[in-house]
């Protein structure tokens, strides 16, 4: 999954992320301990608003992924990443 995502990104830009967030009432992102996107619909809007503009192209490469499952159908992935904006 992580290989996929950053070749999305990397070849789609910053709105590929959207193919990878789960559209469902439990969505959420954190950021070094604090909720970044409370929902999706806030995912949407920033990538959309926002990042797309400040990132309009990156290239993205991951290192040290971390995966820890809290359910059969639920993970946090962790990973460490390189960006080239």
């Amino acid at each position: 999954m992580a290989a996929n995502i950053s070749k999305g990104v990397s070849v789609k830009g910053q709105v590929a992320w959207l193919d990878y967030f789960e559209n469902d009432a439990f969505f959420f992102m954190a950021n070094d301990g604090q909720l970044a996107l409370k929902d999706y619909p806030s995912a949407v809007s920033f990538v959309k608003n926002t990042l797309i503009k400040l990132m309009p192209k990156i290239s993205l490469q991951w290192k040290n992924v971390k995966i820890d499952p809290l359910r059969p159908s639920l993970a946090i992935l962790e990973p460490r990443f390189m960006k080239i904006l």
